[in-house]
């Protein structure tokens, strides 16, 4: 399973944990993880898991053993009200046609529609690439859980967190939620 995440400013990674499912990529009862910039040619940094939400679509940080190179920290902002213009850079594999798929970034535009829930998600009305199966849930979302949602200055304003299935609806967790929820953001203020 492979998703993304947010390079925060000390290097760790904000990501879903959801995305740290108990057997994937398991030895030996250890979970393998790793983490690079999307598009970058560098290899994976290996990473443990600092801090893991028990919570289903809760949130993860990760701490790479090394260097995350081509990747900045990210600049958070709060979010911006309902109807505000957002951009959206996750990854999604390629298939390279010999049964082997390479990861790249995708950029998807969209709109912030406002709070829903008692989770404190906010719901967002994504655009849809064109050539994309918007039938088949897997069909962009597979690698997009934890992907960063910036505002039009291009400050982080929340991480995805969910789709509904075979819609343009996306929910995403915003900064004043996410510092709330992990402990170790929180001090970091």
């Amino acid at each position: 399973m492979f998703g993304s995440g947010v390079l925060l400013q000390d290097g760790t990674v904000l990501t879903r944990a959801y995305l740290l499912q108990e057997g994937e990529g398991s030895q030996e009862g250890r979970q393998l993880l790793g983490v690079r910039a999307i598009d970058s040619p560098r290899p994976w940094t290996k990473a443990d898991v600092l801090w893991r939400d028990s919570e289903l679509r809760g949130l993860a940080v990760l701490a790479p053993r090394g260097r995350v190179d081509g990747a900045a920290g990210a600049r958070w902002s709060a979010s911006p009200p309902p109807g505000a213009r957002v951009r959206i850079y996750g990854a999604h594999d390629v298939h390279t046609g010999d049964g082997d798929f390479r990861l790249e970034g995708i950029w998807l535009a969209g709109t912030t529609m406002g709070p829903t829930g008692s989770d404190g998600d906010w719901q967002l009305d994504v655009s849809v690439p064109p050539g994309s199966d918007s039938t088949s849930p897997s069909s962009i979302g597979s690698g997009l859980g934890g992907a960063a949602v910036l505002d039009e200055s291009g400050r982080v304003i929340g991480v995805l967190s969910h789709q509904l299935p075979r819609t343009s609806f996306y929910w995403m967790t915003p900064f004043d939620v996410i510092t709330a929820q992990v402990p170790l953001l929180g001090r970091r203020r």
